[in-house]
């Protein structure tokens, strides 16, 4: 599979579980924005290595959990 390929069904998967959780999540919460790069190069920074891809692409989209 290709990197973009990859990121393109990491986009797809992230919006049915938005879809869902519009459906389904009655806390008041949401999922949190995007990391900065400069984010993801700190945690690479720290641990010393880059994060594969597909995570990095997940955390472009939204940042954790917000918890």
């Amino acid at each position: 599979m290709s990197s973009r390929s990859t990121s393109v069904s990491i986009e797809k998967s992230w919006k049915r579980i938005e879809r869902w959780l519009t459906e389904h999540w009655v806390g008041e919460d949401s999922l949190p924005p995007p990391a900065t790069l400069e984010d993801i190069e700190a945690v690479e920074a720290a641990i010393g290595r880059k994060l594969p891809r597909a995570i990095s692409n997940c955390y472009k989209l939204h940042d954790g959990s917000g918890k």
